[in-house]
């Protein structure tokens, strides 16, 4: 049972990895660089937005909506998976619209660019 559960959780996690690096392969590079530092180097909101010369809310809005695409695929990854216990609650309190987001990242590029010096 346990071999099992970790097989499902391992090709689970395998299929979000797939997610993020689709998600990252498709946004500016300004944006990319916010998500990587601030997820994989530990730069914080202020830390980046020095360094890209703009505001700290600039940055973590920028965040919020690239955690806000990945969160969707995540969970639409979730629902399509055979796998799902039945019973399992995927909804959550914040939903994109009521963050003022698109579905799609296609539809409303995130506004976060570099200010000349």
């Amino acid at each position: 049972m346990i071999a099992e559960r970790n097989f499902r959780q391992s090709g689970f996690r395998e299929r979000v990895t797939e997610a993020i690096l689709e998600m990252l392969a498709d946004l500016p590079e300004t944006q990319r660089n916010i998500f990587v530092w601030n997820h994989y180097r530990g730069y914080q909101p202020g830390q980046i937005a020095e360094i890209l010369r703009c505001s700290p809310s600039e940055v973590e809005a920028t965040l919020d909506g690239v955690n806000s695409i990945l969160y969707r695929r995540t969970l639409r990854l979730l629902k399509e998976d055979p796998q799902l216990d039945a019973g399992t609650d995927l909804s959550c309190d914040v939903t994109p619209p009521e963050a003022g987001l698109s579905p799609s990242l296609d539809a409303a590029p995130l506004s976060i660019g570099v200010r000349a010096t």
